[in-house]
């Protein structure tokens, strides 16, 4: 018994498809959570730069000059970090403050506790920004 060509390949759409398309799936959901992590960590990057600037601005002179206290790394992450941290948990925010008198420097560490949104475990973004000290 000989089958016509279109006979023989009845159903072969439908197998390749069903082999193609939850790969295809999982590369494009891939592509997003990728994305959605690399927009995170530019965010915190960010986030520590303003940070830095704010510590720097309200350093050790700025207590000299006004007689009010040196910022901490409460009051950074307070102050001028939490108010443009839009989309991010705030839970989920550290922040570590370091003045150096030496080379008139503030550092600000600032760390997330990323939870991606696919089926990737949890990861800590972080980025330190160092600015010099406003005299």
């Amino acid at each position: 018994m000989f089958c016509r060509s279109s006979d023989c390949r009845r159903g072969v759409t439908v197998v390749e498809v069903a082999m193609t398309a939850p790969v295809a799936m999982l590369v494009v959901i891939g592509l997003m959570v990728g994305g959605l992590g690399t927009f995170r960590y530019q965010q915190v990057a960010a986030l520590a730069r303003e940070g830095a600037s704010y510590a720097a601005l309200h350093g050790p002179y700025y207590a000299k000059r006004t007689g009010k206290p040196m910022a901490t790394a409460n009051d950074v992450l307070n102050t001028a970090i939490l108010p443009i941290a839009m989309g991010l948990d705030s839970k989920a925010l550290h922040c570590d403050l370091t003045y150096d008198v030496k080379s008139n420097t503030a550092t600000v560490a600032l760390s997330y506790d990323w939870l991606p949104e696919g089926l990737i475990p949890a990861a800590k973004l972080s980025s330190t920004s160092v600015m010099l000290i406003e005299q």
